[in-house]
């Protein structure tokens, strides 16, 4: 990795719990760019040495890697309030001629502040061959219009430049469930992948604790607009047409997203005792802790197939995955592929299996499971090892993200339009997700 990350709200929460374990994480794999943070740090203070001991008090940084010489010269820090141009004048004198990536670790109120100051100062510009990209953190907008308008308000960088990061697809298992899925040994398993052996297809994150100290946050967002776009994405993966070239990946995630048939959809919403009295939550609130939608799409390979998306918190269990419900036919009862806890693959067989169709099938698990022995790095490592490079699909474009929430506001319009029709469902902590909705 060449050039220079320029992390943007550096200072968060996102810097402490994520970026800088992934950044030890590279480091430790040869991989060591120089990085610029830029935030409004406190009067006085050692910013990057605050930065490193809340990391490590939170977990997720090693003692070792705060002590670490090479590591911690690799920082450099900047104060600055992001939203005035004076700061990012500094950020050109320090990067004069230098291959960059500004990574916003900030909400998305700030994504058009940054662009407009980082072009009012030429740093859009990609000259002598000097990639410039800029990278956006979740959440992007609140619904269709608001994405539409937020991107309409970056349009100094070129639509090359400018991706949103979507961590769930940096994952393990998703990132390398396309490659596998193209594999000629696991052709037995991709040619079922339709409605003639599938009955359902389900995508789903469980999660066992509530929302902790996010309830501002939460109360105003709520489950759907936290995990939707993250579940249709990894659904996407593993319902959409193979891409002829791996690059296609973002493109054919979008294909299958188009076509999903709005007015087929249905959904459960529900919230969990107790939920009312978290801190930041307001005592009345109807905000979904909660969430199941049922979608069908519009294409030969899963016509009239339903594919569920769900998440939840203060459920059973803390897993994700996803499940394809084959009919039976073929001795086969299901396919899981799990994301969390363990990364693994696992057929279930009905008891009349052909044993050469359940051969191959073994070999298909064995094959997955032996590829994950280890677990896989944290998302962010990839997510930054490939934000300088050139490879994008790891990240989502703005095509992608608008037909997420083209799916999504219907959904919260149902919600809202016809409560009756979906109410709140409480549930007791500890519940399983199949309990509460029966879609």
């Amino acid at each position: 990795m060449e050039g220079a990350l320029v992390i943007l709200g550096s200072g968060g929460d996102l810097m402490c719990g994520k970026l800088l374990p992934a950044l030890w994480g590279l480091h430790v794999q040869g991989y060591r760019p120089r990085v610029l943070g830029v935030d409004q740090y406190g009067e006085g203070a050692d910013a990057l040495e605050t930065l490193l001991s809340n990391s490590v008090a939170r977990g997720g940084l090693p003692s070792a890697a705060a002590e670490d010489p090479e590591f911690r010269g690799r920082f450099e820090c900047l104060s600055g309030d992001l939203r005035e141009e004076v700061v990012y004048h500094e950020v050109a004198r320090r990067l004069h001629d230098t291959e960059r990536c500004f990574y916003c670790a900030v909400p998305c109120s700030l994504f058009e502040p940054i662009a407009g100051n980082l072009t009012r100062v030429g740093l859009n510009r990609e000259e002598g061959g000097k990639r410039s990209r800029i990278v956006f953190e979740k959440p992007f907008g609140e619904s269709l219009d608001s994405a539409g308008g937020l991107f309409r308000g970056l349009r100094g960088f070129a639509p090359h430049q400018r991706v949103f990061s979507e961590h769930y697809l940096a994952k393990g298992v998703p990132r390398a469930l396309t490659a596998f899925r193209q594999q000629e040994q696991n052709a037995l398993l991709e040619n079922l992948l339709n409605a003639r052996h599938v009955t359902r297809v389900e995508v789903f994150s469980d999660e066992p604790g509530g929302i902790g100290t996010r309830g501002p946050f939460f109360d105003d967002c709520g489950t759907l607009r936290d995990m939707g776009q993250h579940l249709l994405q990894v659904l996407a993966l593993a319902t959409m047409e193979l891409p002829d070239v791996l690059h296609d990946i973002r493109k054919q995630r979008q294909n299958l997203l188009s076509r999903i048939v709005l007015d087929r959809i249905e959904s459960v919403r529900g919230q969990y005792e107790g939920y009312q009295g978290e801190d930041g939550v307001a005592a009345n609130s109807v905000t979904e802790t909660f969430f199941s939608a049922r979608v069908f799409v519009a294409n030969d390979r899963w016509q009239d197939v339903p594919l569920v998306i769900r998440s939840g918190k203060f459920l059973d269990r803390k897993a994700a995955g996803i499940v394809y419900h084959f009919n039976g036919k073929d001795g086969i009862e299901c396919c899981e592929i799990c994301i969390q806890p363990r990364e693994k693959l696992t057929f279930q067989f009905a008891k009349n299996v052909d044993p050469a169709l359940a051969e191959g099938c073994m070999q298909i698990e064995s094959s997955f499971n032996d590829r994950f022995a280890s677990q896989s790095p944290e998302a962010y490592e990839p997510i930054l090892r490939t934000a300088l490079g050139e490879s994008m699909d790891l990240f989502v474009d703005e095509e992608n993200i608008l037909a997420s929430w083209r799916i999504l506001d219907v959904v919260r319009e149902a919600w809202t339009t016809f409560p009756g029709v979906h109410p709140l469902r409480h549930y007791g902590a500890g519940t399983r997700a199949s309990q509460i909705s029966n879609l």
